[in-house]
């Protein structure tokens, strides 16, 4: 059944991966249009089945994707919902379906974050269930001992992680017996320990968010910045687990590949360059904020660095944005190999390297292009190249 849907999507995406807008309009827009008799066939097979035979995770990826690939948005997201209703719990993979399938449709209409609810809304939702499994997947990464607590709260943390256990090694047959809240709880830990082997399905799907943001905000940078800053600084990070253990997704080239895209179509044009200048300044004051808060209340281990003065204002211009960009991912490098912690998912490319050089190469200043230079001799860089 899975292969039948997969085989569906794929010969979709072969065919039509790439396609203008108006193809696209014509691609979904009738009932004889590919994407809706390919969306009519997968139909046609769920109501062959019992419905039993459809609750699987992996099937609702496929038939969610296809969804989206047919321009269906309400139904992508009917399925979504009723996948939860069915006890199943959103995966990585699923998140980052819908928040690219939003991207496409983003793309395709001309959809913008904030100026349409209903669009909001979905993505906060998404959102949500992202946060909210890597707050998951973060209790099983670091378990209630290596945790900074004592106390009451340290026993209320083993309490929870050793049910969260529990609901790991129930068996099928044990939780088609359970109440329906056990099965959401113990679908839910699923989904999370999958991050335990990789969690570079997780990244992908903060990616495809900073990606949805900075597509649909071109008239609010700031929005870029803001949500980088969030996860960042760990948002939503639960009591005890460290910013550096918190921020394991984040610590991937894809992160920084997203953010970096995000600020070339921010300043593809003289008028969103000035936008972005002074939208951006506020958040760089909350980020100084921030860090002045942070400081004071964490040790020096997590702390982040204090770099010297950006020659374009902190994170309140573009260059400043991509300057920042880089000097985080140093830090985040040098925290990984401090602590002996593999980041090979961090390590720069050719392609993103390549990207960085070429965004600095073309700054205005002399001393903005002198960036470069630093990001050439940067000692990630040169292990890059000895390796390559």
């Amino acid at each position: 059944m899975a292969a039948q849907v997969q085989k569906r999507r794929d010969s979709l995406l072969t065919e039509h991966g790439q396609i203008d807008k108006e193809g696209y309009r014509r691609w979904v827009s009738s009932a004889d249009a590919e994407g809706n008799r390919a969306w009519a066939k997968v139909q046609e097979m769920v109501n062959q089945h019992p419905v039993e035979v459809w609750r699987s995770i992996v099937l609702y990826n496929q038939r969610i994707d296809l969804a989206w690939l047919a321009g269906k948005r309400t139904d992508a997201f009917r399925l979504y919902n009723e996948l939860k209703r069915n006890h199943l719990a959103p995966t990585a993979v699923t998140l980052t379906i819908m928040l690219q399938g939003l991207s496409r449709i983003a793309r395709q209409e001309d959809e913008q974050l904030l100026g349409n609810s209903t669009f909001a809304e979905q993505t906060a939702t998404i959102k949500h269930d992202l946060l909210q499994l890597h707050i998951n997947a973060a209790k099983l990464w670091v378990p209630p001992s290596k945790r900074r607590l004592s106390g009451e709260a340290l026993s209320e943390a083993e309490a929870e992680h050793e049910q969260n256990l529990r609901l790991l090694e129930m068996s099928n047959a044990a939780l088609s017996a359970s109440e329906a809240s056990i099965k959401t709880k113990a679908a839910r830990q699923r989904s999370a320990d999958e991050l335990l082997r990789s969690v570079s399905s997780l990244s992908a799907a903060y990616a495809a968010y900073l990606a949805l943001v900075s597509r649909t905000t071109l008239t609010q940078p700031a929005h870029v910045w803001q949500a980088y800053e969030a996860l960042r600084r760990g948002v939503g990070r639960p009591d005890g687990i460290s910013e550096f253990d918190f921020a394991r997704p984040i610590r991937d080239r894809a992160i920084f590949s997203s953010m970096l895209w995000g600020i070339f179509r921010q300043t593809s044009s003289q008028a969103l360059r000035i936008s972005n200048e002074r939208a951006v300044k506020e958040a760089e004051h909350q980020r100084i904020l921030m860090l002045a808060t942070h400081q004071t209340e964490h040790d020096d281990d997590d702390a982040p660095r204090a770099h010297e003065s950006d020659v374009s204002g902190g994170s309140s211009s573009p260059f400043g944005q991509a300057r920042q960009l880089w000097l985080d991912l140093e830090l985040m490098t040098e925290q990984a190999e401090r602590r002996g912690v593999p980041h090979g998912r961090l390590r720069v490319d050719e392609k993103l390297l390549y990207m960085f050089l070429d965004y600095f190469g073309k700054c205005n200043s002399p001393a903005e292009r002198a960036f470069a230079k630093h990001v050439e001799n940067s000692r990630i860089t040169r292990h890059l190249r000895r390796s390559s």
